[in-house]
């Protein structure tokens, strides 16, 4: 509008001119489609758009699809009904609405096939039921009994979610297809006159489908096809069902005889510079652990560096172990694992009259035979250890291994072997070459690698007599994470109690402490397994003989099934024992697991 227009007149005709072309419009489109054989707008809607999508949307195929759709989406845990009713709803209803105005006027309902969407929607539940009542699995048998009742209602919660049938790919083809093929079986048996056609009266959808299909009929025609459509139901079910009661009993059976999978890994773990000894023996090289003192110990009463300790950790870092030094004249002790382990000029250096508990450890390199085949009697399996470096490469810079080395361990494997153990080897396990260290710094050189970091400690949990943190839960939730992240089997290859343990005069050490310990952590494996759905191979308890501890060197931190008659001084006679826990662990691996009593 020109602008010398008052704005109240301009507003007004602003407000009339579009009304205006829109009842001109409209005018002339009533005018047009009045002088036509439509008569109307709506006429002409109905007659070109709805009445083909009628005949479409409300044919046997339709109905059938409209059905399936629905079930399609809650297999998703989306309410199909609510959706296809929402977005199909139109068609459904002028169905309905044709149907009944054919009854009413004692006609043939047009749509036949529409008014079984009812009694069919949920009968192939009640027909799955039927299957759990009669299965061979405990746990499907209890949920039929439990869900029955609703099901001959057509209440489906119980199973849908119980079994459950939403996200269960096996479940997805029955349960999609029974519907549509009801449909058209129904369809068939009704227009070729077997059964009496639905009248089109409208009843509960709680009704039990062959009532339903008797009141709905008024025949004892509908009446036995009802209950044959419960059969039908059945037999659509049962291939998948099968297939699904399989796994579930497969998994039962493994819970009663077996709580983890055929060919699971049993066995238990250590390290060669905890265990193995035998330091000079067999062209072995030194290693980092061979300079290592024992925790707290210190026989030559050597000055300990802790600069760069955090004041909360003094306490700790002052129990374990040290490595000694020499700068010329000068000796002295420093932390392991602190990026710089001794002073400048000084080399790690072995000290006469300092402990070194690792030269010896349990004499493993010379009582291997002994103790794998107490290994062998508790049932193991595996056998997780670990390979010396130095004895392998004695400086870690050969070019050829050293073959006396080899030896050695062909000897342990063959031993295993022997009694159907299969080794599980770790290649490197804390016990570097020491010409590595002195050379190259270590793993502080870009040549070597690797890194180490403190551990985060949660307040919230119970500790051993070591401070070490006691969490079974945490264990199956590593296991969870892991598991999801990467998609790959898991092996637990250290999982133990530190404890100090009493050897009685009959020669018997009563670890249920152990025992306890071990049977939570088990009892968390096992629940991620078979709930979590976690695929574990294998569990070696750290470890399955005493052995020198890496972070103190002391022996009387003991975590083994197999009691080691040694002292933290390396005195005794190195005699084996089996504790109480040697048996219950012998129990636990014969039953798979089942057994933790």
């Amino acid at each position: 509008m020109p602008s010398s227009i008052p704005p109240s007149v301009a507003g007004m005709f602003e407000t009339m001119i579009p009304a205006g072309l829109v009842f001109i419009v409209f005018m002339v489109l009533r005018m047009a489609f009045a002088a036509t054989a439509y008569g109307t707008m709506q006429s002409f809607v109905y007659t070109i758009l709805q009445k083909p999508l009628m005949g479409i949307g409300a044919s046997p195929i339709g109905a059938a699809l409209y059905l399936m759709a629905g079930k399609f989406l809650w297999m998703f845990g989306i309410h199909g009904d609510m959706l296809t009713y929402a977005t199909l709803g139109s068609i459904r209803s002028a169905a309905t609405q044709a149907n009944m105005a054919a009854f009413a006027a004692g006609e043939t309902v047009p749509y036949l096939e529409w008014t079984l969407l009812t009694p069919i929607t949920n009968v192939g539940i009640l027909g799955l039921t039927i299957l759990l009542l009669i299965s061979k699995s405990k746990q499907y048998k209890s949920l039929g009994k439990i869900s029955i009742a609703t099901s001959v209602f057509n209440i489906t919660e119980p199973v849908m979610f119980g079994l459950p049938i939403i996200l269960n790919p096996l479940m997805a083809i029955p349960y999609v297809l029974t519907p549509g093929i009801l449909v058209a079986l129904t369809s068939l048996v009704m227009r070729i006159g077997i059964v009496r056609p639905m009248t089109g009266v409208a009843l509960s959808n709680v009704i039990p489908t062959p009532i339903y299909m008797w009141m709905a009929t008024n025949s004892i025609s509908g009446l036995i096809w009802g209950l044959l459509m419960v059969v039908l139901s059945v037999v659509i079910f049962f291939p998948f069902f099968k297939a699904a009661e399989r796994m579930a009993v497969k998994q039962e059976r493994r819970r009663r005889m077996g709580a983890f999978p055929e060919g699971f890994l049993w066995g238990g773990a250590t390290a060669a510079n905890q265990c193995e000894g035998g330091y000079r023996e067999g062209g072995k090289g030194l290693s980092v652990a061979d300079v290592c003192t024992a925790g707290g110990v210190s026989r030559l009463g050597l000055t300990v560096d802790l600069a760069g300790v955090p004041a909360q950790y003094a306490s700790y870092f002052k129990n374990m172990r040290f490595v000694t030094w020499r700068d010329g004249e000068r000796t002295g002790a420093s932390i392991p694992f602190k990026g710089t382990t001794y002073p400048d000029r000084g080399r790690p250096a072995l000290l006469e009259g300092e402990f070194y508990p690792g030269q010896r450890a349990i004499d493993f390199y010379h009582h291997y035979k002994e103790d794998i085949r107490l290994f062998a009697e508790m049932g193991f399996r595996c056998y997780r250890m670990s390979i010396a470096w130095t004895r392998i490469f004695p400086q870690g810079t050969e070019e050829e291994p050293n073959e006396a080395g080899l030896r050695f361990y062909d000897d342990v494997f063959d031993e295993c072997r022997k009694y159907g153990i299969e080794p599980v080897v770790t290649l490197s396990h804390y016990e570097m070459p020491l010409s590595l260290c002195v050379d190259w710094d270590g793993f502080a050189d870009r040549r070597t690698g690797g890194n180490l970091a403190m551990r985060i400690e949660n307040p919230y949990l119970q500790t051993s007599e070591w401070g070490w943190q006691i969490d079974p839960l945490g264990l199956r939730y590593a296991l969870n994470v892991l598991y999801d992240r990467y998609h790959k089997p898991i092996m637990i290859v250290e999982n133990g109690l530190g404890a100090k343990d009493v050897l009685e005069t009959d020669g018997s050490i009563h670890d249920s402490y152990r025992i306890e310990y071990l049977r939570q952590h088990i009892e968390a494996m096992e629940q991620a397994v078979n709930e979590d759905g976690v695929d574990v191979m294998g569990y070696t308890p750290w470890g399955g003989i005493d052995l020198i501890s890496c972070s103190t060197g002391q022996i009387s931190k003991r975590y083994g099934f197999i009691y080691v008659d040694l002292d933290d001084e390396g005195r005794g006679s190195g005699k084996r024992y089996r504790k109480d826990s040697f048996e219950w662990y012998r129990r636990v691996i014969a039953s798979n697991g089942a057994d933790l009593g």
